[in-house]
This record gives structure tokens, sequence and C-alpha cells, in this order.
């Protein structure tokens, strides 16, 4: 087996092992309960409410297209009052399998002025050339590495024009994100760690001032690999576990009211059973195959021994070969130099040679005559005309001779 390909199957077993580890994760805690009659906005102020709005709307989300049957996947919860609908993605078109599946899911207040969304988890790395291994095969390479360049970019792609109004980490986010350490691997450094980010955004809408707060949670990884002949090369991944997004205006624009609801977010045990096992199934799959490739390409190896010596007796047959051919093209090559010394010389003489089968060999006439004949009397008689006759101009019988070519 290539160092190459060595490299490229210990990032896919990591990659295969890092994921598994995500799904195989214990159900996020119960979220904590919501304050009765009080909502508290992000300025820090408190604005007292009936105690009825305080209730809460729960939300089942089916995973409809994972399994058989459908299967309840995530539970959250909203204030009361809200509609909520989502569903579990299941891109197998896609060739970025870490992407799946992926929870998406978009909630509303009665009014419609303030809406959740959480939106499907997103998977990239950034390498140090397009022959570096991928740490998540069939993922997009994107120049995205921290939690923070997720959050610009898919502000961007949201609201075109948007002003950034404020950044900040989310320590208390990224401490649930689980980071596993691999077992070292030879000739590759790792590095694993946990970012956590809240972006607010603003923008006007038809004169009115309109906010977002975009958070996220994400994993990243780095890996260097001394490759063969380039030198060390370096893999960057991001996974992002689905941002949750709060689109409001800005005098309604409630941090706390984001926190609650993702903090309320809840994944089924028995659909996350399912999941794990799929993934387990996957990574020992992988496993297999790299095992099998391990064993093809020893014995790939032993064939190209065997190969090597058979090579050998080939090329020293060929070498023969060659040398014959080389010998024999240096021959011709003296003949045919021999050739145009002679034709040099008879063009300078001015005479051209003719075939002569009485005599049994050539004779040299003028070379300003196209035709020789040899007469009956042993004579030789030269001639332009192309349908001279003997018998009908001299009288006597004769052969046309034919001239020698050098």
């Amino acid at each position: 087996m290539t160092r190459k390909t060595g490299i490229g199957l210990a990032l896919a077993a990591i990659a295969a092992a890092v994921f598994y580890w995500d799904f195989a994760r214990a159900p996020a805690a119960d979220a904590p309960a919501m304050t009765p009659g009080i909502v508290v906005r992000n300025d820090g102020s408190a604005k007292p409410v009936a105690a009825s709005s305080a209730r809460q709307t729960d939300f089942v989300v089916l995973d409809r297209q994972g399994f058989a049957e459908p299967m309840p996947a995530y539970r959250l919860s909203a204030p009361a009052g809200w509609q909520g609908q989502g569903q579990i993605l299941w891109d197998v078109r896609n060739p970025c399998l870490a992407i799946s599946p992926a929870l998406q899911w978009q909630g509303q207040s009665a009014d419609g002025a303030q809406v959740i969304e959480v939106i499907p988890r997103w998977v990239s790395q950034q390498r140090s050339s397009a022959t570096t291994p991928q740490i998540f095969r069939g993922c997009p390479d994107a120049p995205i590495a921290s939690a923070r360049q997720y959050l610009e970019q898919l502000a961007r792609q949201r609201h075109p024009g948007a002003q950034t109004l404020d950044y900040r980490e989310r320590p208390d986010l990224s401490a649930k994100v689980a980071v596993m350490q691999t077992p070292p691997v030879s000739g590759i450094q790792r590095r694993a760690w946990a970012e956590a980010g809240q972006l607010t955004i603003g923008w006007q809408d038809n004169g009115s001032a309109m906010r977002e707060v975009l958070l996220v949670s994400a994993r990243l990884t780095e890996l260097t690999a001394q490759m063969p002949m380039v030198g060390p090369q370096t893999v960057r991944a991001i996974e992002a576990f689905g941002a949750v997004t709060l689109r409001a205006p800005q005098d309604q624009l409630d941090v706390d009211l984001l926190n609650r609801v993702l903090a309320s977010a809840t994944v089924e045990p028995q659909w996350q059973a399912q999941i794990a096992q799929m993934h387990q199934n996957m990574a020992e799959d992988d496993a297999r195959t790299a095992r099998k490739i391990s064993e093809i390409n020893h014995q790939g190896a032993q064939f190209a021994l065997k190969q090597i010596e058979k090579r050998g007796q080939i090329m020293a047959d060929t070498r023969a070969q060659v040398s014959e051919i080389q010998n024999q093209a240096w021959q011709n090559t003296q003949d045919t130099n021999e050739r145009i010394h002679k034709n040099t010389l008879d063009a300078l003489r001015n005479v051209q040679p003719y075939y002569d089968p009485e005599r049994g060999s050539a004779v040299e006439v003028d070379n300003r005559y196209d035709y020789l004949w040899r007469l009956e009397d042993g004579t030789y008689f030269q001639t332009n005309d192309p349908n001279f006759n003997p018998n009908q101009a001299l009288g006597i019988s004769g052969q046309q001779l034919n001239p020698v070519k050098r």
C-alpha cells in the first residue's frame, strides 16, 4: 500500500469514527423551565407578559425517508401560539454523506413577526492542494476555517447587503460539542476542537429596521500529513451542527427566546439508536474495505516482484533486439550512404549504369539519354524515343536494358 493511499484511508477512518461518535452521544438534557410571565430581552430589560403566553407548544419532527416507517426524530418547543413545521433531510444524491441526516425546521409567532429556523448541518474542508486527501469524502472544499466564517457566509447567502452588527463567542454552546480524541496515526498530526458563535446582522425592509441573530456550534478537525515528494499537506474540516436563526423587527428581537428554543431541542432515543447503528455499520464496512484494499495492495506487491523478474528478462531480450535493429539500421545507413555517394559520382561523370544480362554486369553509358538497347551484334544504342524499335529503325533485333537503381 502506498503512503498516500495509507494516509487517505487513515483520514477516512478518523472521519467515520468522529461521525459515528456524534450520533452515538447521549440525548441532550431537558430544556430549562421557562419563567412564567417574564420575557428577558437581550438588552437586559424584562417585560411582564400574561401567564398564558409563557406556555409552550411542543413540536415533533418525523423522519419520513430514512426508515421503512416514519419515526419521531426530534422534539422542540416554542411559545404558545407559534406554528412550525420541519423534516429530516436525507440527501442521498449528495456525495457529501456527512451532511445526512439533517434537521430542518421553521417556526413563527402568531403574528408572523418573529421567525426561527434550524438550518441543515454543513460540512466542508480546506486543503493545501487538490491532491491532499479529504477528511470527509465527497464534501466540498471551501475557505471556511472557523464558526465565525461559516456564520458570515450563511448571513451573506440569506441577506445580501446586510450589515454585521455584532459577533460574540458562545463558550456555553461549544462546551457541549463532543470532541473525540482518536488514536494517533503514524505520519499524521491531528488537532480537534469545538467552536460556537453568535452573529447579529441588520438591514432595512420597506423602511423598517430588521435584525437576525444566527447561532452555530461547530467541530473543527485539522490534519497535517507528510506527503511523499510534496512535503507537509494540511486539511481543516468544519462540521456546523445546524445553525439556528431568529429574524424579527429590531424592537422584537429576543435572543433569549432563541436560546430557549435551541435548548428545548432533543433527539428521540429510538431514532438516535437507529442512526448510530447505521453509522457503525458504515464504519465497519469502511474498515473492511480498507483491509481488503491493504490485502490487494500486498498481493499486488508480491505479484509485482514476480513481474519485475519477468520484466528483467523481457528487457534483456528487448535490449538485444534493439541492438540488432540498431546494427541493421547502421548497416542500412552505410549502404544508403554508399548508394548516395555512387549516384553523386555518376551525376558528376554524366553516366548512368544499365544492367546487361548477357554480360552479367552493368554497363555505364551517357546519362543524357533515357533508353538503352543492346543490339544483336553486341553493340549498344541510346535514344530518347520511348517508341523506338530496332527492327524497324535499324533492321536488327535488340533488347531494351533497365537502368541500375542505387
